[in-house]
């Protein structure tokens, strides 16, 4: 994962293009000079023409921005916010933001549970039922808060999608 900007794990919605169910596609070369977002509209806009959506994403938008409406086609995906310089990678380590779509499917969850496991040494969020308030996006969501691994988060989400609950903070 280190060398790349972003990794969807598909669903089962688009196994006619090829997608089949639980792929990990990795995307976006770390080591080019192109914003999360550049790759997130050329890689949705090449895969989805069919979904005008995409061709309306800028460099302006927020990357997470462009994952909701990824998700939205019950894709999942994996934002690497890691800065790779040696200042950075020291003092904050390698970081990642999940994005969920509604629904997974067994063999999207079984890949999940995979990747998590080749990003152990990253500290990840989980973002997930999403939607969009007013404009701007928003989200439950899960962080480590006791040095938790990705695959310990996974897991805490698919308990509270399991149980149908979540903390109740109301």
């Amino acid at each position: 994962m280190n060398h790349y900007k972003i990794t969807f794990i598909h669903g089962n919605q688009f196994e006619n293009k090829g997608l089949s169910d639980g792929l990990i596609e990795n995307y976006g070369i770390y080591d080019e000079d192109s914003l999360h977002i550049v790759n997130l509209a050329e890689y949705a806009n090449k895969r989805f023409p069919e979904y005008s959506i995409f061709k309306q994403l800028t460099v302006r938008h927020q990357p997470e921005v462009a994952a909701y409406f990824l998700t939205q086609l019950g894709i999942i995906v994996f934002l690497n916010m890691t800065k790779y310089d040696e200042k950075n990678l020291q003092a904050y380590g390698k970081m990642g933001t999940f994005l969920f779509p509604d629904e997974l499917t067994e063999k999207q969850v079984e890949s999940l549970k995979e990747f998590a496991k080749t990003i152990s040494d990253y500290d990840v969020s989980i973002n997930y039922d999403l939607f969009i308030d007013n404009g701007i996006l928003d989200s439950k969501m899960i962080q480590s808060t006791n040095h938790e691994s990705p695959l310990e988060l996974v897991n805490i989400y698919l308990n509270r999608k399991k149980n149908k609950q979540g903390p109740n903070l109301s």
